[in-house]
C-alpha cells in the first residue's frame, strides 16, 4: 500500500488520527495535509519567563520565513506550557525527550535560531542539520560561540559585567538583531476561556472594583528580585488604606506559600485574596490577565503581564533594568538610585536595592498603570 510521506498527519511508528478514527488510507485520502515548506527551529531552553518574553519575535519571524514555513520550538519539558496554543508556531519539541537527537540529526532546517547562550542549547545547535544558523553553537573545541557579531553582543553582556552595566539596549532589541526579524511586538500566549472565567470568579469574591495582583515570588536564582515578604506586607497594607475601593491578589508559586500565609494573616482582610500556588500557567496567566495592573520583579510575572495586557509595576534591583522592554508604557520599570544595581548577586547588605525604593513610589507607579489601562487600546 501507497504511504504518503509527505503528510503533515504521518507518524510512521503508529497509524495516523484519520485512519484510527476513520479508516483512511493514503491513496485516496480526504485528510492528505501536504506538510509545509521549509522548517525553521528556534532553540530556547532557558527560563520559563525567558522563554516566554522571546515569543515577541515570532511575529517577525514568522513574516520573515513566510506563510508556508514550518516554525518548530525547541524548549525545555517545563516551558511547554508556555508555547501552548501559540498561533505561530507549528510544532514544539521537548528537550527533555532523547528521540530529540533524531529529530536534529535527521531533519533538515532551512534555518537554525538559538537564542540561548548556554553550552546546552549551543549543542542542540551544533548538531541541527542547517546551513543557516544564527545565535549561538559550539566551536570545533566543544566552547560555546557566537555565531556572529550581533550575538557576540549579548556573549560579551554575559561575560562582563562592566558592560552588563553600561547596555541600553532591551533583551528583546538584542535578540530583534540577532534574527534579523524587524518590529518587536508583544509575547504571546492565549489564555484558555474556561480559565479566564475561573480565575475571575476567584477574584470577583473580594468585592472590589480594582484588582492589583502582587507578586510575591522572585526565584531562588537571585532572592532580592522582588520586596521581602515583610516589605510586601507593608505595601498590601498602604494599597489597601489608599484605595478602599481595591483588593490585592497575591500570585506566587509553590515557593510562596509561607509567604502568602504571612501576608493573609499580618492583613486580615477580606480584600487579600490567594490565588494559590499551584496553578497551571494558564490559571496563572489568566489570574494575571483578569488584574487591572500587577506589581512585580523581574520575573514571569512581569513576562506573562506584557503577554496578556496587564499593566506592570516592575521593580528592579540585581538584574539589569535596560533589557526589559517596556511596550510604549505597558512596563512602568522602578529602581532605587544606587551605584550597584545590576550586580547579578545576592548581596549582604541591610539597606539593598530591593528595601531601597519608598513604597509610596510603588503605590504611586501603581494608580499611574490604572490610568494607563484606562487610556490603552492594546498596541
Amino acid at each position: 500500500m501507497i504511504i504518503k510521506k509527505d503528510c503533515a498527519l504521518y507518524a510512521g511508528s503508529r497509524p495516523c488520527t484519520p485512519n484510527k478514527l476513520h479508516g483512511a488510507t493514503c491513496p485516496a485520502c480526504r485528510f492528505h495535509t501536504r506538510d509545509f515548506g521549509p522548517a525553521v527551529l528556534i532553540i530556547k531552553l532557558d527560563a520559563a519567563g525567558d522563554v516566554l518574553r522571546s515569543t515577541a519575535l515570532l511575529a517577525g519571524l514568522r513574516k520573515k520565513a513566510g506563510a508556508k514555513a514550518r516554525i518548530c520550538w525547541l524548549a525545555a519539558s517545563d516551558s511547554l506550557p508556555l508555547l501552548a496554543r501559540n498561533h505561530y508556531l507549528d510544532e514544539t519539541l521537548d528537550a527533555g525527550k532523547p528521540e530529540i537527537l533524531r529529530e536534529l540529526l535527521t531533519r533538515k532546517w532551512r534555518s537554525v535560531y538559538c537564542l540561548d547562550n548556554s553550552p546546552e542549547a549551543a549543542a542542540y545547535c551544533a548538531l541541527a542539520r542547517s546551513g543557516e544558523k544564527h545565535g549561538f553553537s559550539l566551536s570545533k573545541s566543544g566552547a560555546l560561540e557566537a555565531l556572529d557579531p550581533k550575538a557576540a553582543y549579548w556573549l560579551e553582556l554575559a561575560c562582563f559585567d562592566q558592560m552588563k552595566k553600561k547596555n541600553r539596549l532591551s533583551y528583546q532589541e538584542i535578540m530583534r538583531r540577532i534574527c534579523g526579524v524587524g518590529k518587536i511586538s508583544r509575547p504571546v500566549f492565549a489564555v484558555p476561556a474556561a480559565e479566564l472565567s475561573g480565575a475571575r470568579k476567584l477574584l470577583k469574591k473580594a468585592g472590589a472594583e480594582r484588582i492589583i495582583g502582587v507578586n510575591t515570588g522572585s526565584g531562588s536564582r537571585w532572592p532580592k528580585k522582588m520586596l521581602a515578604p515583610q516589605d510586601t506586607i507593608k505595601l498590601c497594607r498602604q494599597m489597601l488604606e489608599s484605595d478602599p475601593k481595591c483588593a490585592v491578589a497575591l500570585l506566587g508559586g509553590p515557593l510562596e506559600r509561607k509567604t502568602h500565609r504571612a501576608i493573609a494573616a499580618a492583613l486580615k482582610s477580606r480584600r487579600v485574596i490567594d490565588t494559590g500556588n499551584n496553578n497551571s500557567f494558564a490559571r496563572f496567566a489568566a489570574l494575571v490577565r483578569s488584574c487591572d495592573a500587577i506589581v512585580c520583579g523581574d520575573t514571569l510575572a512581569l513576562h506573562t503581564a506584557t503577554a496578556v495586557g496587564t499593566p506592570a509595576v516592575a521593580l528592579f534591583g540585581p538584574t539589569s533594568i535596560h533589557e526589559i522592554h517596556d511596550y510604549d508604557g505597558l512596563v512602568l520599570k522602578l529602581a532605587p538610585k544606587l551605584s550597584c544595581l545590576c550586580c547579578y548577586g545576592n548581596c549582604a547588605k541591610k539597606r539593598h536595592c530591593m528595601n531601597s525604593l519608598p513604597l509610596a513610589t510603588i503605590i504611586q507607579a501603581v494608580k499611574t498603570q490604572l490610568v494607563f489601562k484606562r487610556n490603552w487600546r492594546g498596541k
